[in-house]
């Protein structure tokens, strides 16, 4: 802040503090609003694949090659089978977006004054009253041509060890296992969190009692159990 005070010729210094640090100062932040990580396609490949990893190199990349082949094959499949310019999220979100502008009062656009990903209801009233094509104001990511150039490669087996080209300056290189100590107990297979990831921890219940059916304790220690057995 003694920084942003100095350079402050407008009154930034001054606003920033009226407005409150909580609402933009991240340590002052009463709640968690930024630095979340989101990693759950990485996640959900990786739970995947967890068998696969403890594996030998090339026997890892033979058996994570026959978990994706079978993907790309079938999306390949379903891409070839649609002959709609767009895909079928895209399609949707559209739809809708057109089904809105029924209704508006509109002023003429061009692609030159359109920016955006999809069309919005506004910008979609526009387009049809011009009598344009609303498909060439979507984004080349909805476009079905893009998503049969993701699956259109296909994944080759590895060859074997005597057919790879690797080049002199790698093969010179002797590769040694790393110098590790193996701690006591089974090798964890799960990924380590950063400190700045945001992730729910899943919510455990209240232990409850099956004879009082009160909270904090079980059969074993619940009082009624233990005064009729007393008696």
């Amino acid at each position: 802040m003694a920084s942003i005070q100095a350079i402050s010729l407008d009154g930034a210094h001054k606003k920033l503090i009226d407005v409150g640090l909580e609402r933009w100062a991240r340590s002052k932040c009463p709640v968690r609003r930024y630095g979340f990580l989101m990693s759950n396609a990485a996640e959900t490949f990786n739970a995947r694949i967890l068998w696969a990893r403890r594996l030998p190199i090339c026997s890892m990349i033979k058996a994570i090659r026959h978990v994706i082949e079978p993907w790309f094959d079938k999306r390949r499949e379903l891409v070839n089978a649609r002959d709609h310019p767009l895909t079928e999220e895209a399609l949707r979100k559209l739809i809708e977006e057109v089904e809105k502008s029924h209704f508006y009062n509109v002023v003429a656009i061009t692609q030159s004054t359109f920016k955006g990903l999809m069309p919005c209801s506004h910008a979609a009233a526009s387009i049809v009253r011009n009598n344009e094509l609303i498909y060439d104001y979507v984004w080349s990511y909805y476009k079905m041509i893009n998503l049969r150039d993701t699956y259109e490669l296909s994944v080759n087996p590895l060859p074997h060890r005597d057919e790879w080209v690797v080049p002199k300056h790698i093969a010179s290189i002797k590769v040694l296992p790393p110098i590790v100590t193996r701690q006591a107990g089974r090798p964890p297979i799960r990924r380590h969190r950063s400190d700045t990831e945001a992730f729910n921890r899943p919510h455990r219940q209240p232990m409850k009692c099956s004879i009082c059916h009160e909270p904090g304790h079980t059969q074993t220690t619940c009082p009624l159990q233990i005064r009729e057995n007393n008696e």
